[in-house]
């Protein structure tokens, strides 16, 4: 969330989480119990839902959860602190 201060952060945060509903939704008919369609689920409506649902759609090609590259620029920088230690 890009906002102008931490007081800001925190009203569209708040903001966000009073947005969010969620809807029951019966079990199907016919579908075993221990499924995932045979017991009520809850969906989620608003924004935060929104959002929690672009982020969980795109988290295999965005930057921010490549940890592989992450984890080797980490490894560069630990080595050439080391190194610049030494």
């Amino acid at each position: 969330m890009i906002v102008s201060s931490s007081e800001a952060y925190e009203e569209r945060a708040v903001n966000l989480a009073a947005g969010l509903r969620y809807q029951l939704v019966q079990p199907q008919a016919g579908a075993l119990p221990e499924s995932l369609e045979g017991g009520v689920q809850r969906r989620s409506m608003g924004e935060l839902a929104d959002l929690r649902k672009k982020l969980f759609l795109t988290r295999e090609s965005s930057p921010l959860f490549d940890t592989k590259r992450w984890t080797v620029n980490l490894e560069k920088v630990s080595f050439l602190l080391l190194n610049t230690a030494r």
